[in-house]
């Protein structure tokens, strides 16, 4: 059942959320009268459909699937299980304006996870903190966790040779500038970051790059700077990897500039769009 569960998982990394639905309901089915013996199993389950459900936008499910997992992993004393499950229900509550219990599940999070034992997890804890706080307001708050946890994030960075992880990084911290009202600072981190996305391919996280670097021209009275993104724009209209959808949205997005009629609010129409696509991972 544990090979059927992580197929189901698999599928849904892949985004055929409607195949990885049958696989992981079929698991459950199958794996019932097994739970005694297997509790975490059960718990397995429902970290994958809660992973599941919150890609389908169906967050109610997602947090019901996460919490139970969580409390089913911490009563069985497997803690890593439970942060992991922890961060996933962190960002179900964010997409439910829940903020206050986002913030919690993170730092819930943070105190079970030792990062002598999982340096990884305990980084991106961290930084998902930063990110939680920047996007809820607070970006002082977020550069004061980047700030106290910059050495442990750069030591994963440095010894996993996560280069994704240090792009990411680094973008976090444009838009902390960019909250802070250093846009100077936010231009030429985001730059650097969307030419850093785009050698490596990633088409999804150049357009987001490209709209933060957009709001901040926009919020820092220099609208006109938004039509040196055209040229950055072009390439992503044939990129293989995007979904037609989210080109569609890009159109909008170098319309909107090239008419002079861009806005915040279309920025963030946007990224709505293209954020519910998501990136493609197979």
């Amino acid at each position: 059942m544990r090979v059927l569960a992580h197929y189901g998982n698999a599928l849904r990394a892949c985004r055929d959320t409607r195949k990885a639905d049958d696989v992981l309901s079929a698991a459950r089915y199958l794996s019932k009268g097994h739970y005694l013996k297997d509790v975490l199993l059960y718990a397995l389950l429902d970290s994958f459909q809660g992973s599941l459900r919150r890609q389908q936008y169906r967050y109610a499910d997602a947090e019901k699937h996460l919490a139970r997992a969580v409390l089913i992993y911490r009563v069985f004393g497997e803690e890593r299980s439970a942060a992991k499950a922890l961060l996933k229900l962190s960002f179900v509550y964010a997409c439910l304006s829940r903020n206050d219990e986002s913030l919690e599940a993170i730092y819930e999070a943070i105190k079970i996870l030792d990062p002598k034992e999982d340096l990884k997890l305990a980084a991106i804890a961290r930084q998902n903190l930063a990110s939680c706080l920047c996007d809820t307001g607070d970006p002082q708050g977020a550069r004061a966790v980047l700030s106290e946890s910059r050495e442990l994030i750069e030591r994963h960075i440095r010894e996993d040779e996560a280069e994704i992880d240090s792009l990411l990084f680094q973008w976090l911290e444009g838009k902390i500038a960019r909250g802070l009202g250093e846009h100077e600072d936010a231009e030429r981190i985001l730059l650097a970051v969307a030419e850093g996305f785009s050698d490596y391919e990633r088409s999804y996280e150049v357009a987001l790059v490209l709209l933060d670097l957009a709001e901040s021209y926009l919020v820092s009275g220099d609208a006109k700077a938004v039509v040196k993104l055209v040229p950055e724009i072009e390439p992503l209209l044939v990129a293989n990897d995007l979904d037609e959808k989210i080109i569609s949205a890009l159109l909008l997005f170098q319309n909107a500039i090239e008419q002079e009629l861009l806005s915040t609010s279309t920025i963030a129409m946007v990224r709505r769009k293209i954020e519910k696509v998501g990136r493609r991972i197979c």
